[in-house]
């Protein structure tokens, strides 16, 4: 009788390692996240023109989820963005991969040339020619 208490006390023991283990993972490295310092312009949109470009450098996170978060989330990842010049932030909470839309994001990043677009508003529109890893 000991001997099947002991080693059903050791299943439970080997399975609640397990699940703490798998919690942790999922807890701790559910994202890749990549910093970005851009320089570029902020573009004022009017009516099929620009009325006002001015230089800014905008400090972007982009964090992407793992293929995991998929199993309890549509979500890709999200994005967190500064500007210096112009003192203002954003967070775009909801982010798709390119292809798939999303519906607050309008814009991209492009690693192999350093571009980065991102649509604020309407009427707003950043646009980065050199982006580099911070």
């Amino acid at each position: 009788m000991r001997h099947v208490l002991a080693g059903i006390l050791k299943i439970i023991a080997v399975t609640v390692l397990l699940v703490g283990v798998c919690l942790y993972v999922v807890a701790n490295y559910s994202e890749l996240t990549q910093e970005l310092t851009c320089k570029g312009s902020l573009k004022e949109l009017g009516e099929n023109v620009v009325v006002a470009e001015v230089a800014e450098v905008v400090h972007v996170q982009l964090t992407e989820y793992r293929w995991w978060v998929h199993l309890w989330s549509e979500n890709d990842g999200y994005v967190k963005t500064q500007t210096e010049k112009s003192a203002s932030f954003g967070y775009i909470p909801f982010v798709r991969k390119f292809g798939q839309g999303s519906p607050y994001l309008r814009g991209g990043y492009r690693a192999s040339n350093g571009e980065l677009t991102l649509v604020f508003s309407d009427n707003l529109v950043f646009v980065g020619t050199s982006c580099r890893p911070r």
